[in-house]
């Protein structure tokens, strides 16, 4: 003979049968989001060195373009000069970051006055937007674009010039 099930008994078994199917759900959307993430993400990025899967990974393909750019105009063996700001949200300002993505290369950061390492015959300098300005790094450096916000003045005797 058969016991009646009490109402509360069957109150809690539906809540946890739902409960059990909103976790199945959950699960499932995330391994989709993951399974995703890695076919656009992880994969095309196997071909990618370790620099430019951080810089990929942390801020984006356009960042990683910018760095890629970067790490091809400038030799090895060169000090490069960056706008760095502490309350900056913009990744390059940030000396540690850069010093990272662009290593064995130098980075140097312009503290407050910058006309002496602007004028600095043999230093690389990434411009960005306003910095530095163009009439006080022409003279002794060549300006090559990036897009209408991000350049880099490179010496005009330097080797491997774009």
């Amino acid at each position: 003979m058969k016991k009646k099930m009490s109402f509360q008994k069957l109150v809690s078994r539906l809540i946890g049968m739902l409960l059990l199917g909103f976790w199945v759900y959950q699960v499932a959307g995330g391994v989709h989001y993951l399974g995703e993430r890695l076919k656009n993400k992880v994969v095309p990025n196997r071909e990618l060195d370790a620099v430019e899967r951080s810089a990929d990974v942390s801020y984006g393909s356009e960042f990683t373009n910018i760095i890629t750019f970067l790490r091809n105009s400038i030799p090895s063996q060169a000090t490069v000069l960056i706008l760095s700001t502490q309350d900056s949200a913009n990744p390059m300002n940030d000396t540690y970051l850069m010093q990272y993505l662009l290593f064995p290369r130098n980075i140097v950061f312009c503290p407050s006055d910058c006309t002496a390492l602007i004028n600095d015959p043999v230093l690389f300098i990434i411009a960005q937007n306003e910095f530095p300005s163009m009439e006080t790094s022409s003279t002794r450096k060549q300006f090559v674009r990036y897009d209408d916000t991000l350049g880099l003045f490179i010496p005009v005797n330097a080797e491997n010039v774009p």
